[in-house]
């Protein structure tokens, strides 16, 4: 009867262990052919700090902080910006704006809810950025040089709840198969 009972224990034990650890997020890391995980809000931030050119880092469904700044050419695939219709799945949520530096060139980011807006900077060129399937609060195109431009960069299938700003150089910018709640504003910058 003891052992039946310590088994019992270890058990429960066990399944609030397994239970605790699914709503922990995990950011997971692929680098050629290894894969490192990484867990806890944080998970993004340290995946991202590990990552070299190339790689691909996956994130669950669960809330993010994310890395000060994105300069490098990865792949960011979270899980979706909207839960599953039968509320199973959550989203990957990240908590703050995202802002997209030099180095990024190649930079693809799917499925994620940004809590924020997406900010290039305006002082580097910045070329074939691909987001998919995202949710933001608005994207800013910024550049305060002809040498600063922003090319072959797309946008798609993408829910905006305000809007583009366009204050940059450019060529080849796709904008397509999008909800935008805001507008799409151009202005010269210089």
């Amino acid at each position: 009867m003891k052992q039946y009972l310590r088994f019992s224990l270890l058990l429960s034990c066990l399944s609030v262990a397994v239970i605790l650890s699914a709503q922990n997020p995990v950011a997971t890391l692929q680098h050629k052919g290894t894969t490192s995980v990484f867990y806890g809000q944080s998970a993004f931030s340290d995946g991202y700090a590990a990552s070299y050119q190339g790689d691909t880092l996956y994130l669950s469904a669960g809330s993010f902080v994310s890395p000060s700044s994105i300069a490098k050419g990865i792949k960011i695939i979270g899980s979706g910006q909207f839960p599953d219709s039968i509320g199973v799945l959550r989203r990957t949520s990240i908590l703050s704006s995202l802002s997209i530096n030099k180095g990024a060139d190649s930079l693809k980011i799917e499925g994620l809810y940004i809590n924020g807006d997406i900010n290039y900077d305006a002082t580097s060129a910045i070329n074939c950025i691909k987001i998919l399937r995202c949710g933001m609060k608005s994207v800013n195109f910024n550049s305060n040089a002809v040498t600063a431009a922003k090319n072959n960069c797309s946008i798609e299938e993408c829910f905006i709840s305000g809007g583009i700003n366009f204050s940059s150089q450019g060529n080849n910018l796709v904008i397509k198969h999008n909800i935008i709640s805001g507008s799409i504003a151009f202005t010269c910058p210089y």
